[in-house]
This record gives structure tokens, C-alpha cells and sequence, in this order.
């Protein structure tokens, strides 16, 4: 295993992408990882609340995770009363969908009509008014800082095993 530390050029290597927060923040879990023979990393039990910025508490936390699944079936409950009679009307229509944004999510749903959901005994069964909901953190690995990342673990990934890193 490569016990290759993070030194300031490793650092340039991010290019600007990466901020000293996000740095920071992965040195303090760096250090509370325990890796296992198997495979299995430990030591992050309790490693988001731990962690969590100077202000900001698990209570604040846990009131912004209940006001997004409040949010979220809130969204599923107003987007079937408003389609159901919009279908009712125009019956071309087979499905709705809505999304918005919340702070830097996104919150949105499919319902449909009808739609053919698994009926446990290895066949389909039609229901009406099938709803599909999500939501969506705003991380996104193909560009900025998730990207800056991957690269320099891949880099660090092939040298530490004797490979050529090939460029992501």
C-alpha cells in the first residue's frame, strides 16, 4: 500500500480547482480512516458530524434533511392532485413531469398515467397514477473539483502500481 503523503506540488496539481477546504477536510478524514485486509474502510462513524463547519450543527443538519423529504413527498402529493384532472381532460397526455430547484438541488418528479411496476411473482402489473420522484445533490464528476480529484487519484493509483497513468 502507498503511504505517498500529499506535498505542496501534489497540491498544484488541482490547478485551482480544488479549494484548501476541501484539502483540509480530506487530510481530517484521511486521518480517521482505518483500512481493513478486506477491503473495508472504517473509522467514519461519525466522521459528517465531526466535521461539520464552525456554526452549523447536526440539528441544523437534520431540519434541512426533514424539509427536503417534507419537500420531496409534498412535491409527489401537489404534482398528482394537478395532474390527475389534467389527464382527466386531455388524454393524450401519458405523463407529467415537474422539477425546481431548492438552494443547490434539484427536486423534481415523473407521474405517470399508467405504468407497469413488478408484481412479486415474476411478472408486471399496470398501476394508475404512478409517481417517480427525485432529487439531486449538485456533484458533478465530469467537471471542476470531482474531476481535478479523480485525476490525480489516478495518477497516483497507476504509479503506486507500477502502471502508466493514462489520462481521464
Amino acid at each position: 500500500m502507498s503511504k505517498e503523503k500529499e506535498t505542496p506540488e501534489a497540491k498544484d496539481e488541482f490547478d485551482g480547482k480544488v479549494s484548501q477546504r476541501v484539502i483540509a477536510l480530506a487530510g481530517k478524514l484521511q486521518g480517521m480512516m482505518k483500512g481493513t485486509n478486506t477491503g473495508l474502510i472504517t473509522g467514519m462513524e461519525n466522521a459528517y458530524e465531526e466535521n461539520l463547519p464552525e456554526g452549523l450543527t447536526m440539528k441544523h443538519v437534520k431540519l434541512k434533511d426533514q424539509y427536503d423529504r417534507d419537500m420531496n413527498c409534498a412535491t409527489r402529493l401537489a404534482q398528482g392532485r394537478v395532474s390527475i384532472p389534467l389527464m382527466e381532460e386531455h388524454p393524450n397526455i401519458t405523463e407529467t413531469t415537474v422539477e425546481f430547484q431548492g438552494g443547490a438541488a434539484t427536486f423534481g418528479g415523473t407521474f405517470y398515467r399508467e405504468h407497469k411496476v413488478p408484481d412479486g411473482k415474476d411478472s408486471t402489473k399496470t398501476v394508475y397514477g404512478h409517481h417517480v420522484a427525485y432529487y439531486e445533490a449538485p456533484i458533478d464528476s465530469s467537471k471542476g473539483a470531482m474531476r481535478a480529484i479523480a485525476s490525480h487519484l489516478n495518477t497516483l493509483a497507476a504509479k503506486a502500481l507500477g502502471k502508466e497513468p493514462v489520462a481521464s
